[in-house]
């Protein structure tokens, strides 16, 4: 109760509250998510942070400035120094150093970008759960509604038959018993109905929450889906997708790590003066170290390894999804049939029934008992066909996000 009271209390603080939209569509509710949630937020940071560096290219080092004096013995005066020097040095890296960074930069772009395409799959995931469940707890809501029709209908029914002296008048607490169990099902489906709606609005922030759902969020096709092409399924995964851009950025890393095995040159140019002779000299030099001891080995072994590792790792994701994506095609395939089943014939089935048992109660023919059990066995049988259709949402929006199509996403590699 104080969960309800809760959600009640949240969506009567939207400011949104005064004005009712039209029903709410599952797009419409992935849509607010993307646009609002925070974790998209933040990645969107992430995707920035990387964006800039990719914009902000490569430099050269700075050059460095260097003034030397030297006055010879302590007792000279540091005033007029023997020797003056100034020079300038600019170091140059060797080895396409920062053409390579610049790749690597992109590469670590490409990864930031499939993050949030990963991020934004999770939120659709979320929000159209969350979609699904509001829209199956505002069907229960009027399933319960339709429940307490049939139980006042089936009471008054009974009530008649007492009041002619057909039945005894204990069967009246029978109906009554109904009556109540209606009343407290559909007070339950009504709190479970504020429960789901906040916690879908949670999804975009908990903005915006007068709404009621529409019906149907995803289409049920009159067609057995049918099993697609799984290694091109598996490929539009976020999962993979991010696992790619990571082995491109490892292998940037390894094109890096060879060039940092070059040694840079550093080219200095300068004047020499000598104060006690008034001559002055050009000084120009040029250095490089020697890799004699540090070829950077260890640092090209170590990136060569993370990008075997990165491979394995999208073999290994490949695998698990193309499974995932197998059995969640053959659970929506079985939950289609059963979906069928209970529409085409369980429901028919129960409703025919009971409208002859309310006929036959009517005609004398069947008790108090008959009836009451014949509303339940209909209301069962709806209640299936409700939980039947959710199931099959949940497995179509499931199958959705495996397959990488709940949000729009660059098909091409970022870093290329």
């Amino acid at each position: 109760m104080l969960r309800r009271i809760l959600c009640l209390l949240v969506l009567m603080a939207s400011p949104a509250l005064a004005a009712r939209e039209g029903p709410l569509t599952l797009e419409e509710a992935v849509r607010r998510a993307m646009d609002r949630g925070p974790a998209i937020a933040v990645s969107r940071a992430r995707q920035d942070t990387a964006s800039a560096l990719v914009n902000a290219k490569p430099a050269l080092p700075n050059p460095e400035l260097e003034v030397e004096a030297e006055a010879f013995g302590l007792d000279r005066d540091w005033t007029r120094p023997e020797e003056t020097r100034i020079s300038v040095s600019q170091t140059f890296p060797l080895g396409r150093r920062l053409e390579r960074q610049a790749d690597m930069d992109l590469a670590a772009l490409g990864v930031a970008t499939r993050e949030a395409e990963g991020t934004a799959a999770s939120v659709a995931l979320q929000a159209a759960g969350a979609f699904v469940r509001a829209e199956a707890a505002q069907e229960r809501a009027a399933l319960a509604r339709d429940a307490l029709a049939l139980a006042e209908q089936t009471s008054a029914l009974v009530a008649r038959r007492v009041a002619a002296g057909s039945i005894p008048e204990a069967d009246t607490s029978r109906s009554d018993v109904e009556l109540a169990r209606a009343r407290l099902d559909l007070e339950t489906a009504a709190g479970e109905e504020l429960e789901t709606v906040a916690a879908l609005c949670a999804t975009w922030g908990g903005w915006d929450c007068d709404f009621e759902i529409a019906a149907t969020p995803v289409r049920f096709p009159e067609k057995a889906p049918e099993m697609p092409d799984i290694r091109t399924a598996s490929a539009s995964h976020p999962g993979v997708r991010i696992l790619r851009e990571e082995a491109a950025l490892a292998r940037s890393s390894v094109s890096l790590e060879e060039s940092l095995a070059v040694p840079d040159v550093t080219v200095a140019a300068g004047h020499v003066g000598f104060g006690g002779y008034a001559e002055s000299a050009l000084l120009l030099s040029v250095s490089i170290p020697i890799p004699l001891f540090d070829q950077n080995r260890r640092a090209v072994d170590e990136s060569r390894a993370e990008v075997r590792r990165a491979h394995a790792a999208v073999n290994a994701t490949v695998a698990q999804i193309e499974s995932a994506l197998r059995v969640a095609h053959l659970r929506l395939a079985a939950q289609w049939s059963r979906c069928r089943q209970v529409r085409d014939v369980l429901v028919p089935a129960a409703e025919e029934s009971h409208r002859r048992v309310t006929e036959g109660f009517e005609l004398g023919r069947y008790s108090t008992l008959d009836i009451l059990e014949s509303a339940r066995a209909l209301l069962a049988v709806r209640r299936e066909k409700l939980e039947a259709f959710e199931q099959y949402d949940v497995l179509a929006v499931r199958l959705a996000y495996l397959h990488g199509t709940l949000v729009p996403t660059t098909q091409e590699n970022v870093h290329e």
